[in-house]
């Protein structure tokens, strides 16, 4: 199933007014998508890698919560991070890279699809899923875990 071109067309558009972010090159979308696939996931043919998370992980259920909010108090605020529009498609996948607010402002004037993002160096990354949940693993895990209780549906570690 390929991308659906009006939102990669609304993504770009949106890049094309927004200060602080851009989409990275094929080569430079391959090296993220690689990094996060070595570091983070067990098998990398199925469609939803958070569903595949090798490290240890916690899942936030956010339900009819605005899970920005969530990813808002996750995010590192001073980091320039990747986000891979992933939207239920198999990989390779557009990715923009930029400064949380930017990216964070990116997201909130676009529908939901499916995401993740990870820093530069892919220490870290959450995934935003079709169920309302965000899946963090790596070097954001304690934040994520002190998240758990703030909550409205909880979570849980895996």
């Amino acid at each position: 199933m390929p991308f659906d071109e009006n939102l990669i067309e609304e993504v770009r558009g949106l890049l094309s007014t927004t200060d602080g972010a851009r989409e990275l090159n094929a080569d430079e979308e391959a090296e993220v998508i690689q990094g996060v696939r070595d570091r983070f996931v067990i098998d990398e043919d199925v469609r939803w890698w958070w569903t595949s998370v090798k490290p240890e992980s916690v899942t936030l259920h956010y339900g009819d919560a605005n899970g920005l909010d969530s990813l808002r108090r996750l995010l590192p605020s001073g980091e320039v991070v990747r986000l891979a529009i992933t939207d239920d498609h198999f990989a390779p996948w557009p990715v923009i890279e930029g400064d949380v607010p930017s990216l964070l402002g990116l997201l909130g004037e676009l529908s939901f699809f499916e995401f993740f993002v990870t820093s530069r160096t892919c220490d870290w990354v959450i995934f935003d899923t079709h169920h309302n949940d965000l899946v963090v693993a790596g070097a954001l895990l304690e934040p994520a875990r002190s998240l758990i209780d703030s909550l409205p549906h909880g979570g849980h570690s895996g």
